[in-house]
């Protein structure tokens, strides 16, 4: 980010090779958000960090801002969906869009069922989830996004995990 402020443009494109990934899929493993909203909303956090990129914070770490400013981006983009049966849809969609379609067909339905109860969790039990599994992120970095305290973070994927695998065997029986 330092060599991009400084003017180095080919820095940006590093950045956006190197955050693309996680930060679609975390965009994209929300509730309500099909593969056209998660590919929006990717681009609209790639030129708020262009755009924000001198305001940025040299203190903070660059990943946790990156995944606020996509996190509010986001919550703006579904603010804009209109009706409910949109978001259902976009739903269903992300369910088969989250990955490429080769990786797609070689996921079995053991990870199709988890990624459907993981959207079924309370949203901060969710979001940790989505932030540690998907997106790969510490905790010390989900809970400056989530703007809870550390203990907190590890707590809710604590609750989480313990929900999940409840759900699991619930869905076995």
């Amino acid at each position: 980010m330092e060599l991009f402020t400084s003017g180095n443009a080919e820095a940006f494109d590093e950045l956006y090779e190197r955050y693309r990934g996680p930060l679609y899929r975390f965009i994209a493993m929300r509730p309500g958000v099909g593969s056209e909203t998660a590919e929006e909303v990717l681009q609209e956090v790639f030129i708020k960090i262009m755009n924000g990129a001198r305001r940025f914070d040299t203190s903070r770490k660059f990943s946790s801002w990156m995944f606020k400013i996509a996190d509010n981006a986001l919550m703006d983009a579904l603010r804009r969906v209109k009706t409910r049966a949109e978001r259902t849809r976009d739903a269903e969609q992300s369910f088969e869009t989250v990955r490429g379609p080769e990786e797609e067909y070689r996921i079995d339905e053991q990870a199709r069922t988890i990624r459907r109860l993981i959207l079924e969790l309370p949203p901060g039990q969710r979001d940790v989830v989505i932030l540690r599994e998907y997106a790969g992120l510490p905790f010390k970095d989900i809970a400056d996004i989530l703007d809870c305290p550390l203990n907190t973070a590890l707590g809710r994927m604590h609750s989480a995990l313990k929900k999940l695998k409840e759900m699991l065997e619930e869905e076995h029986r």
